[in-house]
């Protein structure tokens, strides 16, 4: 067990994330070998302004994993469509500002989630969209909040006042003290993310997602259900295993992290050897750390 716990500490074997990288070296020098070369033309068009707040409708889109009026316990995605109903094209760039509402002053701010967004023309009727990702409350009313509705204040100059949406999706659990919260939007897209899933795809089984290295220099692996969207998770699972073994805690152990329980154990396996952390609440989502 102390042999495990230095090799946390010592640093990353990568040798299949260096193989992906070099793929995706290759991959990148294949494009732009494809790519025809520039050409002189004339001048572009000066870009459409910023759409006004005015002209703007907000709505659910009916995509994502939330179902209305079945909280899960597990993390959701909704995705907010927004529509251009004025008569000229605009542009919207970068994250909303989203709060969740109970009344009064019991809110729930929303951080964005990182990802660099790109401008996104909307046409006159056009639409573009942006995810709301929560951690859906079953077990704990005390560490959740029940929102009546959700605040909305587009990207942009000129999107003017702050929309509301009412919230259908049931308690959220309260992520705004967290380093790494499982609470936040995405960056307003073009395309959303397609349909709702089907009652059958929510009983899939998981599929492993590489989240990278994460802290205390654990190449860090997700097995779950809800894409690079637990990656956040993961990553916060990595940094409480890494704290517990720097006190000298010995596998098997169980953290907090993420407002949830994980039960770590040493597994052998691929990758071989790892600590395996399971979500107490759901046993099908798991991260897998490995030194």
């Amino acid at each position: 067990m102390r042999e495990t716990r230095l090799q946390a500490r010592t640093g990353p074997r990568l040798p299949r994330r260096r193989t992906l990288c070099g793929a995706a070296v290759a991959l990148t020098a294949l494009v732009a070998a494809a790519s025809p070369a520039a050409t002189a033309g004339p001048a572009a068009a000066a870009p459409p302004p910023a759409c006004p707040g005015q002209n703007l409708r907000t709505t659910w889109d009916g995509s994502g994993t939330a179902r209305q009026g079945r909280p899960s316990g597990e993390q959701e995605t909704a995705v907010v469509r927004v529509t251009n109903d004025g008569d000229r094209p605009c542009v919207l760039d970068g994250h909303p500002d989203v709060t969740l509402r109970a009344g009064g002053q019991d809110t729930e701010s929303l951080r964005p989630d990182g990802r660099t967004g790109r401008p996104v023309t909307l046409a006159p009727g056009g639409a573009a969209y942006f995810e709301v990702v929560f951690l859906s409350e079953t077990a704990d009313p005390a560490q959740a909040i029940t929102p009546a509705d959700m605040r909305v204040r587009l990207p942009g100059r000129g999107t003017g006042p702050e929309t509301t949406l009412p919230w259908p999706w049931g308690p959220v659990t309260r992520q705004e003290a967290a380093t790494h919260p499982g609470n936040y939007t995405g960056p307003v897209t073009a395309e959303g993310p397609g349909p709702r899933p089907a009652a059958a795809d929510r009983g899939a089984p998981p599929r492993p997602v590489d989240c990278g290295q994460g802290p205390y220099g654990l190449e860090t692996l997700a097995v779950t259900r809800h894409g690079t969207h637990a990656c956040p998770t993961a990553t916060e699972v990595a940094r409480a295993l890494g704290k517990a073994l720097d006190a000298d805690r010995e596998p098997p152990l169980t953290l907090r992290a993420a407002d949830r329980e994980w039960r770590c154990t040493e597994r052998q396996g691929t990758p071989d050897p790892h600590l395996e952390c399971v979500n107490t609440r759901d046993r099908a989502e798991k991260v897998l750390l490995v030194s």
